[in-house]
């Protein structure tokens, strides 16, 4: 299909004063038509001469770029819900990764022990029941150990 198929059917129906008039609204429609030929198949070229045809990837609110596996988060949700990335697209407004703007997402880090325990001293300082806490807290750093004794 051409771009021009909108200005070709406008150029047959509208009630022109001379038929020198839709001819020239189809001259016109025929040199958008070439013109935008060489601009597609300029960007071809432009594309296949690229080193291995890469595009940049979508990146996430740091800056960092997603693949598709990337474990991602919402820069919005508490308590950070985490999921692999499954699909990347780009559109004419830019990427969507999952269906979201990329500028949403950050890259989800698996807490380490120390992340733990650190957040483990916070709360137990203002705490007065530290019991459940400290069972809470053991089984939150096993976890991050990969240790599910």
């Amino acid at each position: 299909m051409r771009i021009t198929e909108e200005m070709r059917t406008w150029a047959e129906v509208y009630p022109w004063k001379s038929d020198h008039d839709a001819a020239e609204v189809r001259a016109l429609a025929d040199r958008i038509d070439v013109a935008h030929g060489r601009e597609v198949d300029e960007a071809r070229e432009m594309v296949f001469s690229m080193p291995n045809h890469r595009v940049a990837l979508p990146v996430d609110a740091d800056g960092v770029p997603i693949h598709l596996g990337d474990e991602v988060h919402h820069t919005y949700d508490l308590p950070k819900f985490h999921y692999p990335v499954e699909t990347l697209a780009l559109t004419e407004e830019g990427w969507e990764v999952d269906g979201c703007n990329p500028c949403t997402l950050q890259h989800w880090k698996a807490p380490t022990v120390e992340d733990v325990l650190q957040e483990f001293r916070d709360v137990v300082q203002e705490c007065q029941d530290t019991e459940d806490t400290v069972a809470e807290y053991a089984r939150r750093i096993k976890e991050a150990m990969g240790d599910e004794r």
